[in-house]
């Protein structure tokens, strides 16, 4: 026989049994199929009453049923809880109340006698993360905590960029290492392993006091070639021309200075040719060099101020070629032409130089060529003095007179 459910009439009388209690006893349910959800401590609006569900199913037929929330927005709640299942048995024994035979709203049916299930509650678990840090007193420091769910990575993207943002808010920069309360280095593969109740797992960061940029890639470092960065991965360039910063026009201004901060997690950044403005434009003006119209070639133009650290740069392509008239003299070094108040620790450079007969016969003395040193000049300042520590540098191609 076929079966027979009016949902239109069944609205309206969950509507009569939900929101009109009052005016139940003027309501007949004979011939309906009564459904009782008892809420065991749960709230529906506020009442702690049993949800009563009336079916107008065809007589003698078996037929499935809908957790109550199906024909409400407002759900049965429980401060704490949730509802791990709506069971059939419920059976209490000195005080205790277990609860069995869970329905199952899929597949399970009912007949005309109806069914009355309980609801089976279950505290809420808390899986999280708690992001911490050790301090300058080696104290274990909590930034912030991050709930997850059981399986959920620590290393997923959107964790990572939680973590980088509270630690940014706090001028430090998270350098995506950590490792476990004794120091042991995790991994992607680490992930909550949830469990039966609440757990919290202390994950330690390592990161950097101060706001740096966190650089993976070549798109990355050439982006970001004038700010503080720390490189997380080497990087190889594809061949393409790089600098961290032209010379500045006139040495009386700061416009073009190279001012910033690497830190290199001895890191190579490799495979580039040095970019330099040749034309007129790129001329500089500098009185501790030989004046105006100065052609000026290296990696970071002149550094003020700067740090670089732990990095290495090879597989770098230098190539003069010119007789232009308007340039007076020419200055190549590796790192810097010029640097005032700056560290360069542990920074190693390898280089292929080509620079033309051309440009050897036009420019004669007035070629300045650095080939095994970091920088043409140092001129400090303000009590400061430069520091170069450990640095090597390796030229191929071109021989100084």
């Amino acid at each position: 026989m076929k079966k027979r459910f009016v949902p239109i009439l069944l609205m309206a009388l969950l509507l009569s049994v939900f929101g009109l209690s009052g005016c139940n006893d003027a309501v007949s349910y004979e011939g309906y199929v009564k459904v009782t959800f008892m809420l065991e401590g749960g709230l529906y609006q506020n009442s702690k009453r049993p949800v009563v569900h009336y079916y107008k199913f065809t007589p003698g037929t078996q037929n499935k049923i809908k957790e109550p929330n199906a024909y409400s927005e407002k759900p049965i709640e429980r401060s704490g809880y949730h509802i791990a299942a709506w069971c059939q048995t419920r059976t209490e024994t000195d005080g205790v109340v277990e609860y069995d035979d869970p329905w199952d709203f899929d597949t399970h049916t009912v007949t005309d006698e109806g069914i009355t299930l309980y609801a089976k509650w279950a505290p809420n678990i808390v899986y999280a993360f708690n992001v911490c840090y050790r301090d300058a007193q080696n104290e274990l420091q909590t930034l912030t905590t991050l709930t997850v769910n059981e399986g959920d990575a620590f290393g997923g993207r959107r964790n990572m960029d939680k973590v980088a943002d509270a630690f940014r808010a706090n001028n430090m920069t998270f350098i995506e290492t950590y490792s476990d309360e004794a120091g042991n280095p995790l991994d992607a593969t680490f992930v909550h392993p949830g469990g039966g109740e609440d757990l919290a797992i202390n994950v330690v960061c390592d990161y950097l006091p101060g706001k740096y940029v966190v650089v993976h890639n070549a798109s990355e470092l050439s982006r970001n070639a004038r700010a503080d960065i720390y490189l997380a991965n080497d990087i190889d360039m594809g061949g393409k021309a790089f600098n961290f910063g032209n010379y500045p026009k006139d040495d009386t201004h700061d416009a073009g200075v190279y001012k910033y901060k690497i830190v290199g997690n001895n890191k190579t950044i490799s495979n580039f040719t040095l970019l330099f403005d040749g034309t007129v434009e790129g001329l500089v003006n500098d009185g501790d060099l030989a004046g105006d119209g100065l052609l000026c070639v290296s990696l970071f133009g002149k550094m003020q101020g700067a740090a670089v650290e732990n990095v290495t740069f090879s597989g770098v392509t230098v190539k003069v070629d010119t007789d232009f008239s308007r340039i007076k003299a020419v200055y190549v070094a590796p790192l810097c032409v010029k640097m005032a108040n700056s560290t360069l620790r542990n920074v190693h450079f390898s280089a292929t130089y080509t620079i033309t007969q051309k440009t050897v016969d036009y420019f004669g003395e007035n070629l300045h060529v650095v080939t095994n040193a970091p920088q043409f000049l140092i001129k400090d300042g303000d009590g400061a003095a430069s520091v170069t520590e450990n640095c090597t540098v390796t030229v191929t191609g071109f021989s100084a007179a």
